[in-house]
């Protein structure tokens, strides 16, 4: 999970999901963050973590653990720990969110080189979130499918204004760009208003964010390799293989470190 050096494309950091339906307990999720491992050509998962509920701080639990892994081999090759190693992306799940938050305050506080306050460790936790623009882009197909609120013969404008704001440069351009959305389609207010809060406006809007821009174009911009993977675990584990397909990903794994070990 840890990284010497950023890798071409959009391919650096951590996806985090949570699935939903794994356990035969309803309420149970499987917490799952990847990381890309270039030896492979593919997103792998970093840590599996078993929840019986969706609270922040179940959530918390999950991403201390993780914080402490990455930690742990980053000492092992010799590298200093960063913030930017836990750079995630994910959802807009306030407990998701929460709980990051809360364990990287926690990971920091118990090292006593790091003189920052709560306040300056959740700051900084704010800083390392990108979310999921699919999440958004399904939202806005939901909504130009109600003809209350979007005219069936103005879907197409609806869709390019909510588009615009994504990729708006700067925060004039973006409020110009919100206004004339509302002013078009005064009736998804309530729903612009949740996508504007700073806690989900930060993570999705280019205009908006709080991470370090090379940061942001580093990482990736939806959780789609970690709903790929979810889809993957829950076909294994109807077909009752999800061992043996996880043990073949490993054996992969070690065959192609031990390849590049021996020079080949």
């Amino acid at each position: 999970m840890v990284k010497e050096s950023l890798l071409d494309g959009a391919v650096n950091g951590l996806v985090s999901d949570a699935a939903h339906g794994f356990w035969l307990e309803r309420n149970s999720l499987l917490i799952v963050t990847s990381c890309y491992a270039p030896s492979l050509n593919r997103w792998i998962p970093g840590l599996f973590t078993y929840s019986n509920g969706a609270s922040a701080l179940h959530f918390e639990h999950h991403f201390y653990a993780l914080f402490e892994s990455i930690a742990k081999e980053a000492s092992n090759r010799g590298l200093e720990v960063s913030d930017t190693m836990f750079s995630d992306v994910m959802d807009f799940s306030e407990a998701e969110r929460g709980g990051f938050i809360a364990a990287f305050t926690r990971f920091w506080r118990v090292r006593s080189d790091d003189v920052r306050s709560d306040d300056e460790l959740a700051e900084a936790a704010t800083k390392l979130l990108k979310g999921c623009r699919q999440h958004f882009r399904a939202g806005v197909t939901r909504v130009k499918s109600i003809s209350g609120v979007v005219s069936p013969s103005d879907v197409s404008a609806f869709q390019r204004h909510a588009e615009a704001l994504l990729n708006a440069p700067d925060i004039d351009t973006f409020k110009e760009c919100a206004n004339t959305l509302l002013a078009a389609f005064p009736k998804v207010k309530p729903w612009l208003s949740w996508w504007l809060r700073d806690a989900h406006a930060s993570m999705l809007f280019d205009s908006q964010r709080k991470m370090e821009p090379e940061i942001w174009d580093s990482i990736p911009e939806t959780t789609n390799a970690e709903e790929a993977m979810h889809w993957t675990l829950h076909c294994t584990r109807s077909s009752n293989i999800i061992i043996d397909y996880w043990l073949a990903v490993e054996l992969e794994f070690a065959f192609v470190m031990g390849q590049q070990s021996h020079g080949n």
